[in-house]
């Protein structure tokens, strides 16, 4: 009983952040990510739904160290507050936060978090054998 795998005495903060976020957990992500990216392409491009102008037209494979990129931007987004997703990359002098762009474009961003997935498994309806809610 107890913890095990406890980083020394006066680790960095991000020692204990890795022991939840492993590098399976990470590559989960990638995984999962990627493989919704490309469903989606294909299942929009059968169904004529794709658009010319279709940000997934320009789909690249989110790397792990692509993944922890925008995962740290989220967590930026939590503790610094901003009206909408678009204002963490001004670049008026009054408004800018150099860290956002620093780390990756806001198309970019915007890509990954509109493919951004942690499973495979359909979603199951309200009724059907398997559903949970939680």
């Amino acid at each position: 009983p107890g913890v095990r795998h406890c980083p020394p005495k006066n680790s960095a903060p991000i020692r204990y952040f890795y022991l939840f976020f492993t590098n399976a957990i990470w590559n989960m992500f990638v995984t999962e990510t990627n493989l919704h990216a490309h469903r989606e392409i294909n299942r929009k491009r059968a169904s004529g739904e794709m658009k010319a102008s279709s940000r997934l037209l320009k789909w690249i494979d989110v790397t792990v160290k692509e993944m922890k990129k925008f995962m740290s931007i989220l967590i930026n987004m939590g503790l610094i507050h901003k009206n909408n997703i678009e204002d963490y990359w001004k670049t008026t002098r009054s408004r800018a936060i150099p860290f956002f762009p620093s780390v990756m474009s806001l198309k970019r961003f915007q890509s990954i978090a509109s493919m951004f997935h942690l499973s495979s498994v359909p979603t199951l309806e309200r009724g059907m054998a398997g559903y949970d809610p939680w």
